[in-house]
Parts: structure tokens; C-alpha cells; sequence
């Protein structure tokens, strides 16, 4: 039996089928949407004495 393309991935682009539960090339979850945010580090500087010759 034949499995027929019916979506693709999300991640990558893959042609995967109604079955699969993971992308075959990337690996991705195709069973759950995910959220994917990119964010910046926040770098707390601890402020420090300042010293005079």
C-alpha cells in the first residue's frame, strides 16, 4: 500500500503523510503545534564601585 502525501511540514517543507507523527527529513512533531519565539538574552550588569587613583 501506497501512503499518500497529504500535508507538509511545517519546519521544512517535507512532503509527509497524514500518519506520520514526526517529519522524516527534520524531525519535527507534526501531531502539535509549537510556538517558536525568538528572544534576546537579558544580561544584568551588577553594578560596581567605582575606584579612583
Amino acid at each position: 500500500m501506497v501512503n499518500e502525501i497529504t500535508k507538509s511540514c511545517s519546519f521544512c517543507g517535507n512532503n509527509v503523510t497524514a500518519e506520520d507523527a514526526f517529519c522524516n527529513n527534520c524531525g519535527a512533531s507534526l501531531t502539535e503545534e509549537v510556538e517558536i519565539t525568538a528572544e534576546m538574552p537579558v544580561v544584568v550588569e551588577q553594578p560596581t564601585s567605582a575606584v579612583y587613583p
